[in-house]
């Protein structure tokens, strides 16, 4: 449910697995390269 409400507020993606304070990821492709990158 916080990651829905997450989503709601900021406009930015939670993935899964997500816990409140973790990093999310931004909505546009050039902007989403930053979690992946970091993830990876």
């Amino acid at each position: 449910v916080e990651a829905f409400q997450f989503t709601d507020e900021h406009g930015e993606v939670c993935p899964a697995g997500w816990k409140k304070g973790k990093k999310t990821i931004k909505p546009t492709v050039d902007e989403s390269k930053e979690y992946f990158e970091a993830a990876n």
